[in-house]
């Protein structure tokens, strides 16, 4: 993305897939993500936790894997496999299957 705000003229196209622009922000918005969800859930354990972890940033590396379990936990976050250039080819006939 660097590359092509600085050499505009060099980049037909940019395609970036749910990039992280700034953690700080990600962070502030998985935390509230996760109260919002332990209040609507009435998640005691969850509420708890969340109030040892604090609100971002967090102090160390151990919150922040803390604060993931969370998410992961609300669905917050979903890994799925993607094929690539399955999705290349619904972008551009050229990225399609291989004779």
């Amino acid at each position: 993305m660097l590359f092509a705000e600085a050499h505009p003229e060099k980049v037909a196209g940019v395609v970036c897939v749910a990039p992280v622009i700034s953690p700080a922000e990600q962070h502030r918005r998985e935390y509230a993500y996760n109260v919002a969800q332990a209040a609507r859930r009435d998640d005691k354990n969850a509420q708890r936790e969340l109030f040892e972890i604090g609100p971002p940033p967090s102090r160390t590396s151990r919150l922040v894997i803390r604060l993931q379990r969370v998410t992961e936990r609300y669905r917050g976050v979903e890994f799925q496999p993607h094929d690539q250039r399955e999705a290349a080819a619904s972008m551009h006939p050229c990225f399609g299957p291989r004779a």
